[in-house]
């Protein structure tokens, strides 16, 4: 390939793995990034952009991986784990490609990202976040690390993730190297969920009815109080939790 093709499919690869990041961002944390500014369509997709987002990931090397972890905070706790892999493959890279073959890449990248943005939603994390924005007093809310892109071999692990699993989203072959997206998720990420629990003010004896009109929804976190007022419960179970929120593995069968 001549210099300038190479350049072009050099590019397109790290702006994917931007991309990726940045969709990340825009999905599950759109205002922790101080700088997400709206960009141009890239990829056949509008998502805002963060130079700063960009630095952090920048390298001097071109193959290599980092991970987007999305948590939930106090504590913190991983439900997903984006990794990003960038690696060669057993294709001659001084072979020529023919104009259908470059805009073939263009298309590959694209649909991988539309992949990313489909799947997110899919995942338990969205139906965590929803909830979590419903509830105003809840200190727990979900927020991002993004790792620093490192040279290859890729070492990472799912051990941190509660009942994790996996899910290949995209793969894009070019004659530079190979591109892939893996998702580590919780599978139980809505047990992260406070309960909600009736707090009751007034003494034994005071009616039901008036005991009615004290009554106070409050969603807890498993703390203990100090008074003799607040009931505090643990986090919500499996099984109030299936009463109202779909199965993922329903959803992929």
């Amino acid at each position: 390939m001549e210099e300038t093709e190479i350049q072009k499919i050099a590019y397109l690869s790290r702006l994917f793995m931007f991309k990726v990041a940045e969709s990340i961002y825009s999905t599950r944390c759109p205002n922790e990034l101080p700088d997400f500014i709206t960009d141009e369509p890239q990829l056949s997709i509008s998502v805002k952009k963060s130079n700063s987002l960009r630095q952090h990931m920048s390298s001097t090397a071109f193959f290599g991986w980092t991970k987007v972890d999305v948590i939930i905070t106090a504590p913190n706790t991983i439900i997903e784990r984006w990794i990003l892999v960038h690696r060669p493959n057993n294709r001659n890279s001084s072979e020529k490609i023919n104009g259908d073959a470059k805009k073939a890449i263009y298309r590959n990248f694209s649909s991988s990202l539309r992949a990313v943005f489909s799947m997110m939603n899919a995942l338990p994390a969205t139906a965590l976040q929803n909830y979590l924005d419903k509830i105003p007093s809840c200190i727990r809310r979900i927020s991002i690390v993004c790792d620093h892109f490192h040279p290859l071999p890729a070492s990472f692990s799912s051990s941190e993730i509660k009942s994790a699993k996996q899910i290949h989203i995209a793969s894009v072959i070019t004659p530079l190297g190979k591109t892939d997206v893996v998702c580590h998720y919780s599978s139980n990420a809505m047990l992260e969920l406070p309960k909600i629990s009736t707090v009751i003010y007034g003494s034994p004896s005071s009616s039901s009815s008036e005991s009615s009109k004290h009554d106070e929804i409050q969603f807890n976190m498993g703390e203990q109080s100090s008074g003799d007022k607040t009931l505090h419960f643990d986090n919500i179970n499996s099984m109030s939790i299936g009463s109202f929120v779909p199965s993922f593995d329903t959803i992929l069968e």
